[in-house]
């Protein structure tokens, strides 16, 4: 996970006879951007064009990076050979309007139709070949490695689309922190489990984040973008798993930086894992009841991959003795899965 601000940034890279690189969304922020050109322009040196980037959404903390990275002077397009990205065509038959503009309020950073339209037009310039749309459903396979798209179905994604949500933003969005209303590290646990978990904020956009498992052998990681539980937990069931018949995931990248209204008990529940990513840097996310609800319903000991330095104060001395949950700062170092060994 590259330090991406309040953003995403996450490069997983495979190695074996046939070496492959994917990115899961660009992130923001002046270091961010240096660090993934730097390792996608190593990349290629050693081992050719990266093999895929997937930008979950559209949100300003996910898209930026990207714009940076493909827009940039010293690359042609072979330095990548797929791209992922909903909403291309969707983007080049609508017409802006000089004057419209919408806020999103919620504790996302805005969304931007006009930052999506010039990402398609660089993907275009540059022919680096687009896949769309990327529903529920959907597989790459290679030789060594598997994607599954779990979100977003088609219905959420057209809904998306024909929303208010979709619309331009003029204004240049600057790298703004994504950060809560109001902190609850002062919270203990047992207060915030008693919260009903509430999902009705969640954006459109958010909802139609693509999220994926990537496996590799018999590994696998699950990347949930900024989505809604209710949408990943309604394809799971459909596909089998339950309380009683979990999905096994060696790493859970948390839903929206850990937000309070982005991850649900019951999802929680259908998921066999104690490794959960938080990509934040702690500027009012992750919040502490999104923590919580995590590590009362894993049934073991939880270990948080922080890319920031986190506010392990978050819980107090009895609560770690109780949950024996752990923080580990990774930065923008790499996690190697070995064998069975994390």
């Amino acid at each position: 996970m590259l330090p991406a601000l309040a953003g995403d940034c996450i490069e997983i890279k495979f190695d074996g006879p046939t070496p492959g690189m994917i990115i899961i969304d660009g992130g923001m922020g002046k270091e961010c951007r240096f660090i993934l050109k730097k390792d996608v322009c190593e990349w290629k040196d050693k081992n050719g064009p990266v093999d895929l980037a997937i930008l979950t959404h559209m949100d300003n903390d996910h898209i930026k990076g990207f714009l940076s990275l493909i827009g940039d002077e010293d690359f042609n397009g072979d330095f990548l050979s797929e791209m992922w990205f909903n909403y291309g065509d969707k983007i080049e038959k609508t017409t802006c309007k000089e004057k419209n503009r919408l806020f999103i309020s919620d504790n996302s950073c805005l969304t931007s139709r006009k930052q999506g339209k010039e990402l398609y037009e660089y993907l275009k310039l540059k022919k680096i070949p687009l896949v769309a749309p990327i529903v529920s459903g959907m597989k790459k396979t290679t030789a060594q490695w598997c994607i599954d798209v779990l979100s977003p179905s088609k219905e959420c994604l057209d809904d998306y689309v024909s929303s208010k949500e979709y619309q331009v933003i003029e204004s240049e969005p600057s790298d703004s922190q994504t950060s809560a209303k109001k902190s609850d590290y002062d919270c203990s646990i047992e207060e915030l489990l008693n919260r009903s978990f509430d999902e009705s904020s969640v954006t459109r956009a958010n909802a139609s984040s693509i999220v994926v498992i990537i496996s590799e052998n018999n590994h696998n990681i699950l990347l949930l973008g900024d989505t809604k539980s209710s949408e990943v937990e309604r394809e799971l069931r459909a596909r089998g798993y339950s309380e009683n018949n979990p999905l096994h995931v060696d790493f859970v990248k948390v839903s929206h930086h850990g937000s309070a209204h982005s991850t649900s008990e019951s999802l929680i529940k259908i998921l066999d894992c104690s490794n959960y990513l938080i990509s934040s840097n702690w500027k009012g996310l992750p919040t502490k009841e999104c923590l919580s609800r995590i590590v009362e319903n894993v049934g073991k000991a939880v270990t948080f991959y922080c890319n920031y330095e986190p506010d392990t104060k978050i819980f107090t001395d009895e609560e770690y003795q109780k949950y024996g949950m752990q923080f580990k700062n990774i930065g923008s170092m790499e996690i190697e899965v070995n064998g069975e060994s994390l």
